[in-house]
């Protein structure tokens, strides 16, 4: 069964080491869109950083680890936090004021953050594009929040994913960065992204690859029927991975997708 659906995560993936989008995928993702695969994005990054990113390219995406997942333009799936969890979380961080790490409180379409730091600012607008600062974060703890992003200035895994576990057990809490945690209802992942666009596009599991690299992808690699974890990636990741591609530095995506469209797989 060929593949319809290319899930592609971004940082330590389909991105350079420099984070820039290889010069040959423009030309390789026209290719397989014109063949009817779809081709998307799968990236904790907001929707509104996709688009820019990719226009011209692809139109569909799994953006904020999940939580929203967009089709054509348009989109076709939201996964929001109950209200008292944003809140408890946000009382709990007052409560610590530990300079250490910053909160980003993601809507949909915006993203909210009240540090005003140019270090903060700075990782932030890497990932969020729609981004403004807000003078209390409590003003949007609705139930539009899909996602609540902890930039941490040491080690997201060691430090803060832990600490956010603790603070919301009920919650899916997901080391997706070096520095980054992200916080999702539960269930939440790019997983259940890949199950939404197989219910959008009447597709199969056999019918989709996946890549990925870091601890946030290990569901989005479980939910394919064919994974490649990549060799610059997490140890857990390449091994629930069924194979193993090039690293980001060696243009590993493209290689892979050059040699299946040459088998016929594509």
């Amino acid at each position: 069964m060929a593949f319809r659906l290319v899930a592609l995560d971004m940082d330590g993936t389909l991105l350079t080491p420099e984070g820039d989008i290889p010069a040959e995928f423009p030309e390789l993702a026209h290719e397989l869109i014109g063949k009817g695969v779809k081709i998307v994005p799968a990236s904790g990054r907001q929707l509104a950083t996709l688009r820019g990113q990719f226009e011209g390219i692809t139109d569909s995406f799994i953006a904020e680890n999940g939580a929203v997942v967009a089709v054509g333009g348009r989109i076709i799936a939201t996964h929001t936090i109950p209200v008292e969890y944003t809140q408890r979380l946000l009382a709990a961080v007052e409560d610590m004021d530990d300079p250490n790490f910053g909160l980003v409180l993601c809507h949909p379409s915006t993203a909210y953050v009240t540090r005003s730091d140019e270090e903060f600012l700075a990782e932030c607008s890497k990932y969020y594009r729609s981004l403004e600062l807000a003078p209390e974060l409590s003003r949007y703890a609705t139930d539009d929040v899909i996602k609540i992003a902890v930039y941490d200035f040491d080690s997201a895994e060691d430090n803060t994913t832990p600490l956010m576990s603790e603070i919301l057990p009920e919650l899916t809490v997901v080391t997706s960065g070096q520095h980054w945690t992200d916080i999702m209802t539960p269930g939440v992942h790019k997983g259940i992204a890949i199950a939404d666009l197989c219910d959008a596009l009447a597709l199969k599991k056999d019918q989709v690859i996946a890549f990925g690299d870091y601890l946030n992808d290990y569901e989005l690699l479980a939910a394919a029927g064919t994974s490649y974890g990549m060799e610059n990636g997490h140890p857990e990741v390449k091994e629930i991975a069924t194979h193993i591609a090039p690293s980001n530095a060696d243009n590993g995506v493209i290689t892979v997708l050059r040699k299946l469209m040459k088998d016929g797989e594509l």
